[in-house]
């Protein structure tokens, strides 16, 4: 790796870790329809038969299972670490690393470890078919294959909780409505939230919130049946003796597989993220050594592939491009007009708000999860193996190279222009004595997962609670008075708020003009994947049953393999499998 590189990762990686996230939205494996140790072991002998004069075909039925390794690249990819820290914006000396559980309707003093330890287990039942049709033309073939795959998908989401929110009474109105949220609105009930694990469920709605989190979820582990993807091969052998062979195909995918619905953060996927594919093969063998007596060979054989994958239209979640890794989990405020009640500016020279606080709070991935055509230029496999065989006894042992080349964003869906930041901003002020609930217009635009954000020129702490300016609002972007109609100037907190709090009472500020999130926002490239490139080693073993006498030769055989991915994820989106089959099949028409 150049110098270049790794400085590359070491900012990543920093990054990550300040933000809490990681850099990544999206996780997508290999298909499992595409893995040549499977296709080609043990059937080699059967199906590169000379001098036939009909058509025939071999059928291979194939158990096979799969299970992740080295998961901590996953880890790295979607969460930063293997552990986060949840705490409360009122909870003491937080840790800038820290993700704020106000985010997700915590109380404020809540505290918690989480752990993640994500995990793939996939169950296929693979069907191929290789037919010749020498009885059509010598050394033409067809070949269709059609992987039945039950994938499971964990997350593993272990939550240690430090502190439950042991002080908490209530959110203080105007930070996520009008009036205060007591804690029993917080914790009762099947949809409130109590931890970060039933949090991220997705069922909770507190507040001026509407609807609760709709994409990006964690719920426990998730699965997936289906078909991954239907392949197609014709070809013909220009070269086919006993000892030798040359060949050459036309490839294409028929996507049947999981289309991305983003639902789940770590979400269960079969098959090539429902692209379609064309593209040409090769395959050639050379026995360097032979005994016809004693029905024995040891060869070399090279299989190889690559295909053009066209776009497919998906969902992915994108993170904010000014607001860190993570910044798809903060809560946007809508804005829009007509503007009521509120004024910004000076006492003597105040006018109507550009725009105001809609009274409607939302999840950002729910605004920032769009429709993406997504395509990837090349994907390209390589086998290459030694094989042994001894009267119907197949042994062999290779090597496979898989890569696909980084995602490319055709083109996305917009989001709307009627969104800000909330971070930690009040979202009410109140007037003066009456304490009426007026809705502001103050935006955060540079908050993070971790904080609101710092008040812009001074020397204080990131947040909203400064001492002698808590819930003031002077971390608002181009912070302003805000005041009634009448001139008089809105406070941040209700009386009873600010006693049972113990603060005082003062003018609270709003935006002019607000920050609206724009469209030119969004991240792009926290929901595209980098190039991918994974090593496998395999062995297998065979037996064919050949007799004079039979017209059907049947054979059974199996194998096991491990394949890794090096670097870390954000350069390479590969993933590391272990896995073994059981492969049995006929082959008639010889």
């Amino acid at each position: 790796m150049d110098m270049r590189k790794k400085l590359l990762v070491m900012g990543l990686l920093v990054v990550s870790s300040l933000y809490g996230f990681g850099p990544k939205t999206v996780v997508s494996p290999r298909s499992q329809s595409l893995f040549a140790p499977l296709e080609h072991a043990g059937w080699d002998h059967l199906i590169y038969t000379p001098d036939l004069e009909s058509t025939g075909a071999t059928i291979a039925i194939t158990p096979f299972y799969e299970h992740s390794f080295n998961t901590n690249r996953i880890t790295e990819a979607l969460f930063g670490c293997k552990h986060l820290i949840f705490t409360g914006s009122q909870v003491p000396c937080r840790d800038e690393c820290d993700i704020l559980a106000d985010y997700w309707g915590l109380p404020s003093d809540y505290k918690s470890e989480v752990h993640f330890d994500p995990n793939i287990v996939s169950f296929v039942m693979d069907f191929n078919t290789y037919i010749n049709l020498d009885g059509v033309t010598p050394g033409l073939f067809a070949q269709v294959h059609l992987p039945m795959v039950h994938t499971k998908w964990d997350v593993q989401l272990v939550e240690c909780i430090v502190d439950p929110g042991t002080t908490f009474t209530s959110y203080p109105a105007g930070y996520f409505a009008d009036e205060a949220i007591e804690l029993s609105e917080l914790t009762q009930g099947d949809q409130a939230p109590k931890t970060v694990m039933q949090a991220f469920q997705g069922k909770a709605t507190y507040g001026d919130m509407r609807k609760p989190l709709k994409y990006g979820k964690i719920f426990g582990r998730q699965s997936e049946s289906r078909v991954s993807d239907l392949r197609f091969a014709f070809g013909y052998n220009c070269l086919l003796t006993d000892r030798y062979h040359f060949g050459l195909s036309l490839q294409a995918a028929a996507p049947t597989g999981t289309l991305r619905e983003a639902e789940f953060l770590f979400e269960p996927i079969t098959g090539n993220d429902h692209h379609w594919e064309l593209g040409m093969g090769v395959s050639a063998h050379y026995d360097f050594w032979h005994n016809e007596e004693r029905d024995r060979s040891l060869g070399f054989y090279v299989d190889g592939s690559i295909t053009h994958m066209f776009a497919s239209t998906q969902k992915r979640s994108f993170d904010i491009c000014n607001n860190g890794c993570g910044s798809r989990y903060i809560l946007l405020q809508k804005m829009a007009e007509p503007v009521v009640g509120l004024n910004v500016g000076t006492v003597l020279d105040n006018s109507l708000s550009p725009t105001q606080y809609q009274g409607r709070l939302q999840p950002a991935i729910n605004i920032t999860t769009l429709d993406a055509k997504i395509e990837i230029g090349v994907q390209a496999e390589l086998l290459a193996k030694l094989n042994y065989y001894r009267r119907g006894f197949e042994f062999e042992v290779g090597y496979n190279l898989w890569a696909r080349s980084k995602e490319k964003l055709q083109c996305r869906d917009c989001i709307p222009d009627c969104y800000a930041i909330k971070g930690d901003a009040q979202v009410y002020g109140f007037t003066n004595p009456d304490e009426l609930p007026v809705a502001l217009a103050a935006t955060q635009s540079k908050a993070t997962i971790n904080n609101g954000q710092a008040p812009e020129g001074t020397n204080l702490n990131p947040g909203n609670f400064n001492e002698g300016f808590e819930f003031a609002n002077i971390n608002a972007d181009n912070f302003a008075n805000a005041f009634d109609t009448g001139g008089t100037a809105l406070n941040q907190l209700t009386t009873a708020d600010a006693n049972r709090l113990g603060v005082s009472q003062i003018a609270v500020r709003t935006s002019n003009p607000p920050v609206l999130l724009t469209d030119c926002d969004i991240d792009e490239c926290s929901a595209l994947l980098p190039k991918a490139i994974s090593h496998t080693l395999y062995f297998s073993f065979s037996y064919a049953l050949k007799r004079d006498d039979m017209d059907v030769i049947p054979y059974i055989g199996a194998g096991a393999f491990t394949e890794f991915a090096p670097d870390c994820f954000v350069q390479n989106s590969a993933l590391s499998n272990w896995g073994m089959w059981l492969k049995m099949g006929l082959t008639f028409g010889q």
